[in-house]
């Protein structure tokens, strides 16, 4: 019997351990722990530590100093010890080439900035959009120079200005301006079939306005939204639009009618643009807004929205539609009750 087979039966009778008590200690079968005593097969390193750690003692002990496992043993733990060293080396110089590299970086921005220059040259931004409408994809010649008088509605942001926008010939209605922008276009759809949105810049070197008309053709569906999520490098921001088109037939005109309790008619006037506000009478029970339409057969038709007195309260207001060559004008109508002194 050698001294290892010698040692774990000295050990295991020492505290009054059972082959099977010193199996389930170090998570192993009662047959392992029979064939060390034996003899017959021998632990592994990993199971050597723990043996040595339930018993108290160094692994080393667990040998005669002749048996040649305890210099395997020895070498095992020199590699373990060498390697352990060789990760450490290696985590400190990785580090020390990354504060490396960054430094150089650093020290390139720095003098790229003394002299007047950066990395990368400013983009321009994203400040607005113009609507195109078509009655097929086509080519449409159209600059920032005319878009005023070109009759497309188009919204443009201004930074300068806490993010105000003019819709002065807004032909569609916009709820929000700052970083969400949500808007309703109005498309004639007797006259056109198709929609391209052209995104609007300013230039960082001229700081003047210009469209960029590279954008793709949307086929007009009533209901259907329109998403673009737009970036502006300067400003590091996102523009997001959400546009949502709807799709009428051409506007004849537009009437306003008062009818009283006995639903005769009160008074009636026909909407214009000018038009801003409009006041009903004390015996005004309901308005009627009759708009007169003309389908793509030349055929005219009527729609009706009826408002109640009680419906308007302190104000109610009413969005007008008008045929153009490029689609809608978009009007907003104050319909207020008479004040009783």
């Amino acid at each position: 019997m050698n001294s290892f087979q010698e040692k774990i039966l000295e050990l295991r009778k020492s505290k009054n351990y059972t082959q099977e008590d010193l199996a389930k200690i170090l998570y192993v079968s009662r047959q392992a722990v029979s064939k060390w005593e034996n003899g017959i097969s021998y632990p592994s390193m990993d199971i050597i530590y723990k043996i040595a750690e339930v018993f108290d003692i160094s692994a080393d002990e667990l040998f005669d100093s002749n048996d040649v496992r305890i210099n395997t043993f020895k070498n095992n733990a020199k590699i373990k010890n060498i390697k352990k060293t060789s990760i450490i080396i290696s985590i400190i110089t990785f580090l020390v080439l990354v504060i490396s590299i960054i430094g150089l970086i650093t020290a390139r921005k720095a003098y790229d900035i003394g002299i007047g220059k950066t990395l990368d040259d400013p983009k321009d931004f994203l400040v607005g959009f113009v609507v195109i409408t078509s009655d097929s994809p086509k080519e449409v010649q159209l600059d920032i120079d005319n878009i005023e008088t070109s009759g497309y509605p188009y919204l443009i942001r201004n930074y300068e200005n806490n993010a105000l926008y003019d819709d002065k010939f807004g032909l569609f209605n916009v709820v929000n301006a700052s970083q969400y922008i949500d808007a309703t276009i109005y498309v004639n759809s007797n006259l056109f079939r198709y929609i391209k949105i052209c995104d609007i810049y300013k230039s960082i070197k001229t700081q003047e306005l210009y469209i960029d008309q590279a954008s793709t053709w949307f086929g007009l569906y009533n209901g259907s939204t329109i998403s673009l999520k737009k970036e502006g490098l300067e400003r590091i921001e996102e523009v997001n639009y959400k546009l949502l088109i709807k799709t009428i037939n051409t506007v004849e005109s537009i009437k306003l009618i008062e009818f009283d309790i006995n639903n005769n008619i009160i008074n009636e006037v026909l909407l214009d643009e000018d038009l801003k506000e409009y006041t009903i009478s004390n015996d005004c029970l309901y308005i009627v807004f009759e708009e007169k339409q003309k389908n793509a057969k030349d055929q005219y038709f009527y729609t009706r929205d009826i408002i109640t007195s009680a419906q308007i309260n302190e104000a109610y207001f009413y969005s007008q539609k008008f045929s153009n060559d490029k689609g809608f004008a978009h009007n907003i109508i104050k319909v207020v009750p008479t004040l009783n002194n």
